[in-house]
């Protein structure tokens, strides 16, 4: 009886060992992936244009009947065309808008300031912040100028070596896969699996979903401040369509450059630009994203705004432009490992 005891304190002291060990591991890898946020970043974004790049691959195999590596190879000379053919019929217009918003945006701001100080307790709230005291103010804006251009260089070697290496995963996926399960132990294998599965399968329909979106508020917003009369209403539409890649957030950062440029023509065109921008993300949010999202990929109000704010102290700006595909691998990370499982044991 008393060996029987110590066999169980034994066993239960080993499996104590076991799961602190696990625990100290996770953290460190933690710890490990925090410090390497840059990195993490690059291989997540890798990750998800390599889904894109497969989508588009698989569509074009399916459509032609071809090989998948020459399949591959069309979907990124398509890209790359498609790009190339854009920037060459609208270049010179959307050049041409951008100088006229570097005039008007300033401009706009002028005029946003100056309505300001009519207002009494604005004016008085001015006066008191000139008399704070600037130090060094050109040196500061000239340091913030160099810091943003330093960052702006480091965004673009990011984005070519995030393209490089999707490329590779794209050309060669079950590869990865297969080295992946490897570090794991064969018990784990069919979960992990079915991980890669449902990340894939979501991270796909966002990414078709959100194409989608995109141009269809870039279309909706160009023609609506062309109508208005806005100048550079291309540029400005195409801003919106890209920053909506960004939930919420980019919606209010596309309205405000608009708004500044009405300011140019008269404030009863601010009210309408605000109105067109409301409709336009209404029939976005009530319309376009409900046919085009699954219900899977679709993420609450609250939980799109906290994975913002969560993901871009984590790892800056590059964790606000991908807190919704973040979100979604994070979900699916857990729904997989966690609540499956548990499930599972609760159904026996």
């Amino acid at each position: 009886m008393v060996h029987r005891n110590l066999g169980k304190s034994a066993i239960g002291l080993g499996e104590f060992v076991r799961r602190v060990a696990i625990t100290l591991l996770m953290i460190g890898m933690a710890l490990a992936l925090w410090r390497l946020a840059a990195l993490a970043i690059i291989i997540f974004g890798a990750v998800l244009l390599a889904i894109g790049l497969r989508a588009a691959t698989r569509l074009i195999r399916q459509g032609t009947g071809i090989a998948d590596g020459a399949a591959l190879g069309i979907a990124i000379t398509g890209v790359v065309a498609v790009s190339a053919l854009i920037l060459w019929l609208f270049g010179s217009i959307i050049a041409g808008q951008v100088d006229e918003l570097k005039r008007q945006v300033p401009a706009g701001v002028s005029l946003f300031v100056e309505l300001i100080q009519t207002n009494r307790f604005a004016r008085f709230a001015f006066e008191q912040a000139r008399e704070m005291p600037v130090p060094d103010t050109t040196g500061k804006v000239a340091l913030l100028l160099a810091q943003a251009v330093r960052s702006l260089a480091a965004a673009v070697g990011y984005a070519l070596i995030m393209l490089v290496v999707a490329i590779y995963i794209a050309a060669q996926p079950a590869l990865y896969r297969d080295l992946m399960l490897k570090a794991v132990p064969p018990a784990y294998h069919g979960r992990l699996d079915e991980l890669f599965h449902r990340v894939e399968t979501l991270l796909r329909r966002w990414l078709v979903g959100q194409a989608i979106v995109m141009a269809s508020i870039t279309v909706l917003s160009s023609i609506g401040l062309w109508l208005l009369g806005i100048d550079a209403a291309l540029a400005l539409g195409l801003l919106s369509g890209i920053l909506s890649f960004i939930p919420y957030v980019g919606t209010i950062l596309s309205t405000v450059p608009a708004i500044l440029v009405a300011l140019n023509v008269g404030p009863l065109h601010v009210v309408w630009v605000v109105l067109l921008f409301c409709g336009v993300h209404l029939v976005e949010g009530d319309v376009i994203t409900p046919l085009v999202q699954a219900e899977a990929t679709a993420l609450p109000p609250v939980v799109s705004l906290i994975s913002i704010i969560v993901f871009g102290t984590l790892f800056g700006p590059a964790g606000v432009l991908l807190a919704a595909p973040l979100s979604l691998f994070f979900s699916a990370v857990l729904q997989t490992l966690y609540i499956d499982p548990m499930t599972e044991r609760t159904n026996r």
